[in-house]
């Protein structure tokens, strides 16, 4: 028999999607969505609606190693036009770290004070097109009360690192796999490491 209903889902209901059983990484949220439900007599499925997120987590792995929650930002959407496995998401989540920018500007320009003074910075995860196979932007910014720290010099260095697309996903590996920026040190070690789990990242989340 054929099914053809509507679900109407409200804030007090969490939902959860697995986007990577092996890794773990998934989805739990939410939100508000009306959605249509329909069945045909020969068990194909359908969904059509839009899933808009009220607050969740996205719970991430690296290489299996280390997991990082972020916050799914309010607003944020998951679209079904048909197929359940091929719904169209625009999600970003962002992760909050205090941590000193010594690593990040001292490469640049001296600051004195600069690696004593721990601040507010926020990694955002960008995540559109399929659920299951999405495409995976970065983002750095600061909490608005540290953006005139230091005269605004790291402000404008993350300006200037969210421009440059190989710096900017260094540092967020950094900020995520070792909680600190990384420096551009040729002599330092860090630097393998960070691409080493820049690579991981980009394979595993949303997988």
């Amino acid at each position: 028999f054929a099914i053809n209903t509507y679900i109407n889902v409200t804030p007090t209901s969490t939902v959860t999607i697995v986007l990577d059983e092996y890794s773990g990484d998934q989805l739990v949220v939410k939100g508000t969505a009306s959605i249509n439900f329909a069945m045909s007599a020969g068990g194909t499925m359908n969904l059509i609606g839009n899933y808009e997120v009220e607050s969740g987590d996205y719970d991430l792995s690296l290489a299996q190693l280390i997991r990082k929650k972020f916050k799914i930002q309010k607003g944020s959407t998951i679209t079904w036009s048909g197929d359940p496995l091929k719904a169209e998401m625009n999600l970003t989540a962002m992760y909050a770290i205090k941590t000193t920018a010594a690593e990040l500007v001292n490469d640049i320009q001296d600051v004195p004070g600069i690696d004593k003074q721990k601040l507010n910075f926020e990694v955002y995860l960008l995540l559109t097109k399929e659920l299951l196979k999405p495409d995976i932007n970065f983002r750095l910014d600061m909490a608005e009360s540290d953006r005139e720290a230091f005269d605004g010099r790291v402000y404008n260095r993350i300006r200037q690192v969210n421009s440059i697309p190989s710096d900017l996903n260094k540092q967020v590996m950094g900020l995520l796999a070792l909680n600190h920026f990384i420096s551009d040190n040729p002599f330092s070690s860090l630097s393998s490491t960070g691409s080493s789990t820049e690579t991981a990242i980009y394979a595993t989340a949303g997988r």
